[in-house]
């Protein structure tokens, strides 16, 4: 049998900003004719992604590919049309500005409109809240709910109490980097990185809200009411370095994209899940630089309000690199107060 002609005329493919360069190059394969004796008409590609949520780097997976939307292997000569869906049924216009400014500052971002829902306006002008994990507010939200939570879950209790204020019975998804930080660190959930879920849920039931609890990676495609994005800061040591061999191993993939470019989708994809609003909660030896770009970012927006920040913020002082860290090359690490067997101590945040 020569005909080896494949019988579809369309190839549709979804999450193609995910696609990785050997992906890619099988399906533009499966384009050509293979009809010995004659030319053949092939088949189309038609590709739904959105470069603004390319995710899976550690996969392999390459931006560029749907933002150039060319035949990787450079076999043959590609022609494509591409087609922009603007409007967004998840959000209203605040969200959808903010988010949009905060994603297109990531270098090679392809830059476009985005229209909210005017059904979904958000709970104040503002659509984000930047929660300290050690701000008075968290007190509050610890005297309510009982017990003594530490580091992040008292942030949530507060987060969480707000928004069944603002709103009857809330889905909250509650969204971290790693499946550590939403799983409890020891036995009754109160020390280290993880959030004690139980007084969470306690709290939940209590206020009417549905929770649910995911990875950025996992949370695509979901939606809520309120997002609540649990941020600890860089990897430790460990993970950092495992990271920097990752990081060397995909660069034949990535080109010129880098993790930090990557870092800031992985944030997008989590603002861009609530409906109503979105609270970030900052551990307190922490800082984030993308916390900082959504407070006040260099088209002189700011996305929390300042009448906001009075309640939510306690005054943060600015970061002190860590020396040792320098000393070997470029690093988010920073200097933060640490609990000893004797006294309080200042350690670096790469280390456990």
């Amino acid at each position: 049998d020569n005909i080896v002609e494949p019988p579809w005329t369309v190839i549709l493919v979804d999450e193609y900003q995910d696609v990785n360069p050997a992906q890619a190059a099988f399906l533009q394969a499966l384009l050509i004719p293979r009809v010995p004796g004659r030319a053949g008409s092939g088949a189309r590609l038609a590709a739904v992604g959105d470069d603004w949520q390319a995710i899976f780097g550690f996969q392999g997976g390459d931006v560029e590919l749907i933002r150039r939307f060319n035949d990787p292997a450079v076999a043959h000569e590609t022609f494509s049309e591409r087609i922009e869906l603007k409007r967004t049924y998840r959000f209203g216009q605040p969200i959808a500005d903010s988010t949009l400014r905060f994603v297109t500052r990531g270098k090679g971002a392809i830059d476009r409109d985005v229209v909210g829902s005017p059904k979904l306006a958000p709970d104040s002008r503002w659509p984000c809240s930047i929660v300290l994990a050690s701000s008075k507010l968290t007190l509050e939200g610890e005297r309510r709910f009982g017990k003594n939570p530490k580091g992040l879950t008292g942030g949530v209790l507060a987060a969480l109490a707000r928004a069944a204020e603002q709103y009857e019975d809330p889905d909250v998804l509650i969204v971290a980097r790693r499946n550590a930080v939403l799983e409890k660190s020891d036995k009754d959930g109160t020390q280290g990185v993880g959030i004690d879920r139980k007084a969470i849920n306690r709290a939940a039931k209590l206020l009417g809200a549905r929770l649910t609890y995911s990875t950025v990676h996992k949370a695509k495609g979901t939606q809520a009411d309120y997002v609540i994005l649990l941020h600890t800061g860089p990897p430790r040591a460990g993970k950092a370095a495992a990271n920097r061999v990752l990081e060397r191993a995909l660069r034949v993939f990535r080109g010129t994209d880098t993790a930090a470019e990557e870092e800031r989708r992985i944030w997008y994809v989590a603002l861009s899940r609530a409906m109503r609003k979105i609270y970030i909660i900052l551990s307190a030896d922490t800082h984030s630089p993308f916390a900082d770009e959504i407070y006040y970012n260099e088209r002189g927006h700011y996305d929390v309000g300042e009448d906001e920040l009075a309640e939510f913020l306690e005054p943060m002082r600015p970061p002190v690199p860590c020396p040792t860290c320098r000393q070997i090359g470029p690093t988010t690490a920073v200097l933060a107060m640490r609990d000893g067997r004797n006294s309080r101590f200042a350690g670096c945040t790469s280390f456990a």
